[in-house]
């Protein structure tokens, strides 16, 4: 079946300008004298309605010989010995058409066309037919452009997805080869603390885990995420580490990707709390610009020159989370830090998505 006339509306569309092709050729044989009204509505209306079906037919001519595998030669030789035979059928028609209307003889249907008037008609159904075929040609090669777009765009979304799911399982090792050095130290100091930091550890991997295959989820349950990877660290450094929020209830519910704030509390307290001696506060303060959501998390460093050694995997986190984030949202997305005066500032702008939907 031609795919272009496939719809009613294509249908309606493709054979309304046929009949006004009819009209237009009932007007003329009526005006030139071959027809009276009754004779050129009856001649033109089926003949041009059966030319369009004729012409609807060099679809399958295009389609079977696509146009890039077509020489120029090639390509006129289609053009004409095609638009030659289908003119040839449409005259039999005509002819035959002619022939009914003469033989129920009614003296308001009267047509008399002369031996010119079907050269003219062979004229006009080879330039229809030609132009049908060139249609035809345009319309597939947009079509092979479409589908390969298409395709192109589908290559794009497994390889971002794939790529995606490749820095997921990147983040979960990295949390937890941190999460077991930490337990690891409290052995030494700790026996009690540490039994209990692996049952919080295994309780919170139960959580988040379940959560990180999500594409999103909303900000309270990250929060909430945040809050108990904090009450695991807090075993390890007492008072030394604190949390504190700052934000609208209201954006509880945004939806934002699972496991985006967790690598960034996990950066301050290791590169920050840990070479501290005092009480170290880290800030989340979460506001609403327009259609987007600003998170900006602050913590305190040590001065420069009583930092220690800067522990292997620096700013992986942080990486890791800019990559994620410009392949869920693109250029709508940002995730920037800075050092200014000993606070340490990373802020993630994201859009705004009330709804557990896909990003784009």
């Amino acid at each position: 079946m031609n795919p272009f006339l496939r719809t009613p509306y294509q249908l309606l569309t493709t054979y309304s300008l046929w009949l006004l092709a009819a009209c237009a050729l009932a007007y003329v044989l009526w005006v030139m004298g071959f027809a009276n009204a009754g004779g050129a509505v009856a001649y033109a209306l089926p003949t041009m309605l059966a030319l369009g079906v004729i012409c609807a037919s060099a679809y399958y001519v295009s389609n079977s010989f696509p146009i890039a595998q077509r020489s120029l030669v090639r390509t006129l030789l289609l053009l004409s010995s095609s638009s030659v035979a289908a003119a040839s059928l449409w005259l039999l028609l005509c002819n035959s058409i002619e022939g009914v209307i003469h033989f129920i003889d009614d003296a308001r249907l009267h047509i008399a066309l002369p031996r010119y008037g079907y050269i003219t008609l062979a004229v006009i159904a080879i330039f229809f037919y030609a132009m049908s075929l060139l249609i035809y040609d345009a319309l597939l090669a947009l079509n092979t452009i479409h589908g390969i777009e298409r395709r192109e765009a589908a290559k794009e979304l497994w390889a971002r997805d794939a790529e995606l799911k490749a820095l997921r399982a990147q983040i979960n090792p990295h949390f937890l080869f941190n999460s077991l050095n930490s337990i690891s130290a409290l052995t030494t100091i700790d026996a009690k603390k540490a039994r209990e930091m692996t049952i919080q550890l295994a309780q919170f991997f139960r959580e988040s885990l379940s959560l990180s295959e999500m594409p999103l989820i909303s900000l309270r349950k990250e929060l909430d995420i945040c809050t108990h990877f904090v009450a695991i660290e807090t075993l390890r450094y007492g008072d030394r580490l604190k949390l504190r929020y700052s934000l609208d209830e209201n954006l509880l519910e945004v939806k934002v990707p699972p496991l985006c704030l967790q690598p960034l509390i996990e950066n301050a307290i290791k590169h920050g709390v840990s070479q501290l001696m005092d009480t170290s506060i880290i800030h989340i303060e979460i506001q609403q610009q327009s259609q987007r959501i600003y998170i900006i998390i602050s913590n305190p460093l040590a001065p420069m020159n009583s930092r220690i050694g800067t522990p292997e995997g620096t700013s992986t986190g942080l990486k890791n989370l800019q990559a994620r984030l410009g392949l869920l949202y693109g250029d709508q997305a940002l995730c920037q830090w800075r050092e200014h005066e000993q606070i340490f500032y990373v802020e993630l702008v994201l859009p705004i998505r009330l709804a557990a939907e896909e990003p784009q």
